[in-house]
């Protein structure tokens, strides 16, 4: 996708997955092996223990707006629900960057 990607473009990912997130987590760190910027969207509740749900993962090369996000989803009841570059990383974590060589989504899928 970044290859083909405009230079402006915004890369958005639904990701249907639950707690533990291995899945969600490879997203996040693949996208973010690409892309310098990097949210997810998801609410406090379906990141919580037992959680899940959909997540949506948003990347970019340009600065992604998330103050904005962030009043978008407190607007609609939904404060916590933005997690920035910096927080999206570490849920991520250690997870695995998923390839076309390696991409084991059958055995991340909770």
């Amino acid at each position: 996708m970044h290859r083909v990607l405009r230079s402006d473009g915004v890369y958005v990912l639904n990701v249907i997955d639950r707690d533990p997130w291995g899945l969600l987590a490879a997203e996040v760190a693949t996208v973010a092996h690409k892309f310098p910027y990097v949210v997810l969207l998801a609410r406090p509740e379906q990141l919580a223990p037992g959680g899940g749900g959909n997540a949506v993962v948003v990347a970019s090369d340009l600065p992604i707006d998330v103050a904005g996000l962030m009043e978008k989803a407190a607007v609609r009841g939904e404060p916590g629900s933005v997690l920035d570059g910096g927080a999206a990383l570490r849920f991520a974590g250690d997870a695995p960057v998923l390839t076309d060589d390696r991409a084991p989504v059958d055995q991340l899928i909770s």
